[in-house]
């Protein structure tokens, strides 16, 4: 294989993995934005692109060649995405909606008019300089660059430069400042390669290298600037999607020089290079893992220490409106200080949701197991929050099989029981019933809270135990929950070794709650 053209493949494999990277990036950073979400999409073009060009010009068979390249289409939507992305990030997208509708029927047509006639596109593939086959065009081919170079990017790059021209602040003019540079770099390489399809000699080499040399400031206006929302919080996340995309690219490198080892010097020992290729990726797995759990450590130290802050003067403004609740105040003054004691509980609340959080997120730290009395922890949950429920008008039974005992940590199971239960307060409106239940199930210990409450969508019950996730109707019934009390749930059982899951009919029809723990004992003492 031709040295040039292994490092033409190299270029192109590492730019696509770049893209694909930086297309995950954008879309996780907020996934509910248009600009994101068809910004993604354009990258997953790109990504397209790179990858079908990649194996289209190395292959022998000049028609295998040509329906490979052919995946070039993808071209046209990646411009209408490209537009549409631009377009919403600044805020003109339901302004312009009458264009962007437009680009995407035109790139639909277009797309589907060369899928059916292909000849029309490209031709079958040709030789050229040192590619086994490369793209030969057909006679309306250049209408790819009619609308990519000549329709979307000038109108893309007006509109910036105008916003850009126009904009208020410093901040918002850097912003767009960076996207012009990347796209215009982008742009500008990209086209290289499309001089050999006019048989123009000139190496196209250069242009498979866009990746680096556009998403150079696009990532760093990312960073400081927030282009679509990428915030700085990220930005670890994105330079470990960068140096995953280096070793992947170095890997792709050297087992391409194997290939070419090989084939050059036939006595040359290709073993230190799949050993060289072990070394690389065990060695940047370990760089990646310690950099990991020092961010847990350092996440865990940091919650652990402002929580152990925050308890002290909380607990200072817990004695003093205890102290003033048993003074002569105002029918006014009481108010007020029941409302600073009400604010002071949550706030205390909230420290124990994040103390339990960061605990149960790391695996390192041990739970005290021992041998509890789960129907009497639940028995006194139930006491505890019965009151509640009743104050709400909400009647709340149970049904507890006594004596029955597991290995657990006593203090989480807890949280976790009272978790649920006040969960069902919460979302189960007056004249309402919850159902606690606590029984056996083989040799488990089963835990149920069902509740006529407002219920959850079939959707909803997959996610409802994810970080900080909330339902719709969760939203309204209770504006200050954070969604993060069943997520720590379910980590506190996973730990355990058991299960927690949750059904639910529809909205309206209440929701069920429940978790296993494993190996229940009974006391015959007791019942």
């Amino acid at each position: 294989m031709d040295l040039h053209l292994i490092i033409h493949n190299v270029a192109s494999l590492f730019s696509a993995v770049i893209i694909l990277g930086m297309a995950m990036f954008t879309y996780l950073n907020d996934r509910h934005s248009i600009a994101n979400t068809t910004f993604a999409l354009m990258l997953v073009g790109a990504v397209i692109f790179s990858i079908s060009h990649a194996i289209g010009v190395n292959i022998s068979d000049p028609i295998v060649s040509r329906n490979i390249l052919m995946f070039n289409l993808c071209m046209f939507l990646t411009g209408a995405f490209l537009l549409h992305s631009i377009l919403a990030m600044l805020g003109k997208a339901t302004e312009r909606k009458g264009l962007i509708v437009f680009v995407y029927i035109a790139a639909g047509a277009l797309t589907i008019f060369f899928v059916i006639f292909p000849d029309l596109f490209l031709l079958a593939s040709a030789p050229k300089m040192y590619f086994p086959n490369y793209y030969v065009p057909g006679i309306l081919n250049w209408t790819r660059l009619v609308f990519l170079d000549v329709v979307i990017f000038p109108y893309i790059l007006y509109m910036l430069l105008h916003e850009h021209n126009s904009a208020s602040s410093i901040v918002l003019r850097n912003r767009y400042a960076y996207f012009i540079v990347a796209l215009v770099c982008g742009f500008c390489i990209v086209y290289i390669p499309n001089f050999l399809v006019g048989d123009i000699q000139v190496d196209p080499l250069i242009g498979m290298f866009f990746a680096v040399i556009c998403m150079v400031p696009f990532a760093y206006g990312a960073i400081k600037y927030e282009l679509f929302n990428i915030r700085v919080i990220a930005k670890q996340a994105f330079i470990y999607s960068i140096s995953v995309a280096f070793v992947g690219g170095g890997l792709t490198l050297l087992t391409y020089a194997g290939i070419w080892a090989r084939d050059a010097y036939p006595n040359f020992p290709t073993w230190t290079i799949a050993l060289a290729s072990a070394v690389a990726a065990v060695s940047a797995s370990f760089v990646v893992w310690r950099q990991l759990r020092e961010s847990d450590v350092l996440k865990y130290d940091f919650i652990t220490t402002v929580t152990h802050k925050f308890r002290t003067p909380l607990t200072q403004i817990k004695w003093a409106t205890e102290a003033l609740t048993s003074t002569a105040l105002s029918p006014e003054g009481q108010a007020q200080v029941k409302c600073i004691e009400t604010a002071n509980t949550k706030l205390v609340e909230l420290i124990d949701v994040l103390t339990v959080a960061s605990e149960s997120e790391d695996v390192s730290r041990e739970y005290t197991m021992t041998t509890t009395n789960i129907s009497k922890m639940v028995l006194e949950v139930v006491s505890n929050t019965v009151h509640r429920a009743a104050l709400k008008g909400v009647v709340l039974t149970s049904h507890i099989t006594p004596g029955m005992y597991v290995p657990c940590d006593g203090q989480k199971i807890r949280f976790v029981l009272q978790t649920l239960i006040d969960n069902a307060i919460m979302y189960t409106p007056s004249q309402g019933t919850i159902a606690v239940s606590l029984g056996y199930d083989g040799q488990d210990a089963r835990f149920s809270v069902q509740d006529s409450g407002i219920g959850m969508e079939a959707n909803e019950v997959a996610r409802v135990f994810n970080k900080f996730y909330r339902s719709e109707a969760a939203q309204g019934a209770d504006t200050e929950g954070m969604g993060i009390a069943l997520f720590v749930s379910r980590e506190v059982i996973v730990h355990h070794g058991g299960k927690i899951f949750a059904a639910s009919k529809g909205l309206g029809k209440g929701s069920t709650f429940t978790f296993i723990l494993r190996h229940a004992q009974h006391s015959r003492y007791e019942g």
